[in-house]
C-alpha cells in the first residue's frame, strides 16, 4: 500500500471486518494501477492479527476523539482544528520524525517497501505472493530487489577475494 491508500482509506468502503477479520480493500481508481491485464486492479490484503488490538484501539478509543470524527469517514484523520483526511505528506512527515527518533535512521518512501521486500524474499516466501502483497508485478519486484542486494553482493564477493589473496594482496 501506498501513502495514498492510508491516506484516503475509507471505514467500510477501504477498511472494513469481514467474516471476523479486518481487511484493507481497494480497487481500480483507488490504486496506482487501476486496471490489470484489461481487468479492474483489485487489492486486498488482511490486517495480521498481532496488528488488530492496536488498530481496534484505535477506532474505539483514539479516532473517536479526533476533530470531526463523527461525520467524517476517513480511517486517519488530522489532528488540524478542521480535521479531516490526513494528508499524505504529514503522514510521511509524522512517520519520519518518528522512525529517526527510534533508529536514528532516515525514512524515505520507498524505505517501508524495500524493508518488505527484503523480509519477505530473504524469509523464502515466492515471489509472486511478495509482488502480490506489493500490489506490483514480481518482474518489477524482482528488479527492484537486486539492485537493493547488489551492494550486499558485491561486499560479500570482494571479501572473498581479498580472503583468497590471503589479505596481503598477493594470490595463494
Amino acid at each position: 500500500m501506498r501513502a495514498r491508500n492510508w491516506c484516503e482509506a475509507l471505514l467500510e468502503t477501504n477498511l472494513r471486518k469481514v467474516n471476523g477479520a479486518w481487511l484493507f480493500h481497494f480497487e481500480g481508481s483507488e490504486l496506482k494501477v487501476a486496471r490489470r491485464r484489461g481487468e479492474t486492479n483489485v487489492y486486498e490484503i488482511e490486517i495480521p492479527a498481532e496488528v488488530v488490538p492496536y488498530l481496534e484501539e484505535y477506532l474505539n478509543v483514539w479516532r473517536p476523539k479526533l476533530p470531526r470524527a463523527d461525520e467524517d469517514r476517513h480511517v486517519l484523520l488530522a489532528l488540524r482544528a478542521g480535521g479531516g483526511m490526513l494528508k499524505p505528506k504529514d503522514l510521511y512527515m509524522k512517520l519520519k520524525v518518528h522512525v529517526y527518533w527510534h533508529t536514528k535512521k532516515r525514512l524515505y518512501p520507498h524505505l517501508l517497501r524495500t524493508i518488505f521486500t527484503s523480509s519477505m524474499l530473504s524469509s523464502g516466501m515466492d515471489i509472486n505472493s511478495v509482488a502480490y502483497g506489493l500490489n506490483d508485478n514480481p518482474a518489477t519486484v524482482l528488479r527492484a530487489y537486486n539492485e537493493l542486494q547488489a551492494g550486499v553482493h558485491q561486499q560479500s564477493l570482494h571479501g572473498a577475494y581479498r580472503r583468497a589473496l590471503n589479505g596481503n594482496g598477493t594470490p595463494p
